[in-house]
């Protein structure tokens, strides 16, 4: 019985000091490599008023939302969302395309006309107006944007495409 109860004391007292380090003034800083934190601001500038109304979409809430993920603007018609990931756009591309199994995006050729300068990107589309369009575009440095919007009620794939080049124009 007394081993169990130096087991337990010496347990505890290690417990009580990794609660007592944790506890420093310096835990607001981030660790090296450790993605800074987006805020709801940012978010809403990045997922503004004008792309819901592209898509005829009327806003749930008050703004956008910053996620782990990213930034996500929720609607009654579906949501958007959009995120910065480090490099791997080949990688990203192969794999955009989750729905019933693993696929590739194909190039989204549609977005560099609606930008009107040439842009490295790939997408997956709907068969219908309603569905996940996913697009991944290619950004300097090889970091990623990822854009996804998905439409619960009926909308025009012209109106997600104009939407989509919004966010990442």
């Amino acid at each position: 019985m007394g081993i169990r109860r130096s087991l337990v004391v010496a347990l505890s007292v290690l417990a009580a000091a990794g609660v007592v380090g944790c506890s420093s003034d310096d835990d607001s800083r981030p660790t090296p490599g450790t993605p800074s934190v987006t805020t709801a601001a940012e978010c809403l500038s990045r997922v503004p008023d004008d792309v819901l109304t592209t898509l005829g979409w009327t806003p749930v809430g008050d703004g956008a939302e910053a996620t782990q993920r990213g930034c996500r603007r929720e609607a009654e018609e579906g949501y958007v969302e959009v995120r910065d990931r480090p490099g791997g756009y080949d990688r990203l591309c192969a794999t955009l395309d989750r729905t019933g199994g693993v696929a590739a995006g194909v190039p989204a050729d549609w977005l560099g006309e609606l930008l009107g300068r040439t842009v490295t990107a790939c997408a997956v589309e709907p068969d219908a107006e309603v569905g996940a369009t996913k697009v991944a575009l290619e950004r300097d440095g090889g970091a990623v944007t990822e854009v996804t919007v998905a439409v619960l009620s009926p909308t025009p794939r012209a109106q997600v495409r104009e939407a989509v080049a919004a966010l990442i124009g």
